[in-house]
């Protein structure tokens, strides 16, 4: 969604994934600035030379593109350093998996604290190891891809249903309003 959350360190995993998945195509979206989508086209180009060929880069879609597009999706992929969080709740919420590697800073833990909410354990990986060969298997044990989609679907409800988060801001603003804090 984001171009700029690509961070240089996400190429390896891209890269590794890749390697790993000979058939395996990756898209990113276009960003609404052409010199973000250039600078990133042209820095995996010259880092991953060959494989890069295999990176897909779509144009701006409408929302119902967009949705469509993570419906049709193997498994999404959430960027290090920098989650995903509106990107994680709609690929959930369609039933798709989405891979991440949460790191110490809250900002990398969007995705990472929403499948946890889920008993989601199996998108989360450990290292850039675990992300690529995740990502991977995701991508091509249609069985295991099919068992967490259903799991997903199963538990969704808990992150979009979820009213404890709401009444814990009416009390915080009931009790602002009435000076008690």
């Amino acid at each position: 969604q984001n171009l700029r959350k690509i961070h240089p360190d996400f190429d390896e995993l891209v890269r590794g994934i890749l390697e790993k998945d000979r058939e395996g195509k990756i898209i990113f979206v276009e960003s609404n600035f052409t010199e973000i989508t250039k600078t990133l086209k042209l820095r995996l180009k010259v880092k991953l030379e060959a494989l890069a060929e295999r990176i897909i880069f779509i144009k701006r879609l409408t929302p119902p593109d967009y949705l469509s597009l993570v419906y049709h999706a193997d498994v999404v992929l959430d960027t290090i350093h920098f989650s995903g969080a509106l990107t994680a709740y709609d690929t959930l919420g369609l039933g798709k998996p989405v891979v991440c590697l949460p790191e110490d800073l809250a900002r990398s833990r969007y995705t990472y604290a929403l499948c946890k909410e889920l008993d989601l354990n199996e998108l989360i990986a450990t290292d850039n190891d675990s992300y690529i060969n995740l990502a991977v298997k995701l991508a091509n044990d249609k069985v295991f891809n099919q068992e967490v989609s259903k799991k997903i679907l199963s538990k969704v409800d808990k992150i979009f249903e979820n009213f404890s988060a709401v009444k814990e801001l009416e009390d915080f603003f009931e009790m602002a309003i009435i000076g008690n804090l």
